[in-house]
Parts: structure tokens; sequence; C-alpha cells
């Protein structure tokens, strides 16, 4: 449940010129929604993938913005049971569906917008329930991405560029250079996929009757390779995790361990906004990690969780320089936090 957001590099990019070239086989509805935002994709001769501006963006303006393909509150303190699985805000008095006793909503107007959606999960979660089961946030996560890719192929669900399913899938999976226990862990996570959708007996673990043919076991597993690249935290003003989401146009955008923009979240949106003046030309940057860690620390964690070795100035600093990077470090997290803040208020 910790934040995972987007890879930050693709091991295939092809070996181009120092400066990164326009990357133009992009899908071209995403170019054009990269555009209408003063943004444009290119590929790198190390990073590959990145997003650039095409105009000055002031501290403060948002730099791209989109809604979620998909989400899930996580089941802590600050997740499923005290927010509205709508608008994803902590309330008191919540209305919890009496069928599932899991999706709660802050009122009868966004019950009724999320039954569209939540009618064929209620079913599979009162039956895994009913089995003594719990799906795990990644598996509900990767449900919802595969329920939308079912209603944009039956032509129910008008998704914009940037949260199409076919948009997930340009995205790096890493598949099998992940560590051998993640692997282990996202093939156990898709056994648990299987029963939960209804493709296998959650009891016998047989093949269900009746279903419609369930994807293989390696497209699964590679979903969920995919995801753990490319998913972010969802987190409150003070940065505590309560839940995860998929966002497959802001996944498009690398870390940096100075970086000139933050993510910020209000409903089911996702924000990035800039920490200080982006000119046309700059490449956009996130943080995947605590920026005020050590260098040897934020080496570590991307090198295993993200499969990237950041090469920015100050992770190539020497260890005896720590506590500097440390100092020079702190006021882009504090940074971070006053953004964050500022978007919960606005």
């Amino acid at each position: 449940e910790a934040d995972v957001p987007a890879t930050s590099t693709e091991k295939d990019a092809p070996a181009l010129e120092e400066s990164p070239q326009v990357w133009n086989e992009l899908d071209p509805d995403m170019i054009r929604t990269l555009s209408s935002f003063g943004l444009e994709a290119r590929i790198d001769k190390y990073k590959g993938r990145c997003v650039h501006a095409t105009r000055t963006f002031q501290p403060g303006e948002v730099i791209l913005k989109q809604d979620a393909l998909a989400l899930t509150l996580f089941s802590n303190e600050q997740g499923a049971s005290v927010r509205c699985h709508v608008c994803l805000k902590l309330s008191n008095n919540l209305r919890r569906c009496s069928r599932c006793k899991y999706a709660h909503y802050c009122c009868e107007e966004h019950q009724r917008q999320a039954w569209k959606t939540h009618a064929k999960e209620c079913k599979r979660l009162e039956a895994f329930s009913a089995a003594g089961r719990q799906p795990t946030p990644m598996v509900l996560v990767l449900s919802r991405v595969l329920d939308s890719q079912e209603r944009e192929a039956a032509g129910k669900e008008d998704t914009p560029a940037g949260r199409r399913h076919a948009d997930l899938t340009t995205l790096a999976s890493h598949y099998g250079e992940h560590p051998q226990e993640s692997m282990i862990g996202f093939a156990n996570l898709a056994q648990v996929l299987l029963r939960y959708m209804g493709w296998i007996d959650p009891n016998t673990g047989e093949q269900a009757g009746g279903k419609d043919e369930a994807p293989s076991m390696q497209a699964l597993v590679e979903g969920f390779c995919r995801l753990a690249c490319n998913c972010h935290s969802i987190t409150d003003a003070d940065l505590r995790p309560f839940g995860i989401g998929c966002f497959p146009l802001a996944a498009l955008v690398n870390h940096s361990c100075r970086p000139n923009a933050v993510q910020t979240y209000k409903g089911q949106g996702i924000a990035f906004r800039a920490m200080e003046r982006v000119e046309a030309g700059d490449e956009v940057t996130i943080s995947y990690v605590d920026v005020a860690s050590p260098s040897g620390a934020r080496s570590r964690e991307l090198s295993s969780r993200y499969l990237f070795k950041c090469q920015c100035r100050l992770c190539q600093a020497p260890e005896s320089e720590d506590e500097r990077v440390k100092e020079a470090t702190l006021g882009d997290e504090a940074a971070c936090r006053a953004a964050q803040r500022e978007a919960a208020a606005a």
C-alpha cells in the first residue's frame, strides 16, 4: 500500500541523439490531450518516454490533470470505511451498501452515480465475502480496469484519451524483470483475481462454468506488473496514503529527486502542480520516493521497486554528502506538503 507511481524508464528505448526527440508514435488522441495542457511526449536516450512543457508554467499552476481509470481505497483508518467511494471525502455520516457492506457514500446522489459500475462488483464482493475472502487493493484496481475494458468494448463507456485501457497497456510492465519474490506475489494475486472475478470457484479452485473465458495467467501477472510500476498512491494533505489509483496519462511523467512538480488529489482526479517556474522545453518531473531520504536509500528504493537507477546529480553524490543532500531536498518536501494542502483546501 505504499506509493507506486509511474515507471521512469523504457529499457528498450531507441538510442537517439542527446537531446530528447518528440515521440510521434504515441496515440494521436494522447498527443492532442497532452498538447491541450501545453505538454508533449518525447523519447530520451536514457529514460525513454518523458513529458516536456511547451509553454511556461508558474509555481502553483496545474500542469496536467486527469480522472482515474480505476482506483480503490485502503482498509485503514483513513480509507474505505470513512470516505465516500465517489468523491473520496471524509465523512462521519456515510451510507453503506447494504449488500456488499464495502462501498460507502456520502449522499444518495453519489450512491446512484456509482451504481452503474458498482452493481456488477457488488455481487462479486458479496460472494467473495461469503467465502471468507477479501480482495486486496491491487486485485480491486485490476478488476476495475478489466470492467472498464469490457464497458469500452461494448460501447457503454465513452472514455477520454489518457484513461482508456489501451492507454494503460502502452506503459511499461517490466514483466519478468521484477524481483522473484515480487513475481511470485503477482502470481498469487492473479489466482485471487481469478476467484474474485468468478472465473474460478473460490471454494473448489475449479474453473467456473458458464463464465466468459478468463485472461491467461501471464496476462494477469503482466497486468499486476504494469500496475506496480505505474499506479499512484492517493494521499491526503499530510501525504498519508489512503488509496491507490491508475492514471495512465499521468504515468508518463518521470521521477526526479529534485522534482519541479508535485501530485495532488481531488475527488477521483490527480493533478500535477508546478513547484517552481517550469520553462518551455523543461521536462516535467515528480518524485516517486521521499526526497528527504539519503541518496543510498532513494537509490535502493527506486532500483528495487521501480526497476531503474536514478542518474540525477543528487543520487550521484558520494554517501559522505548525504547530509548536504538531505538539507538541499528538505525544501522540496516542504513545498510538496504546501501544494498538497493548497489543493485540498481548493
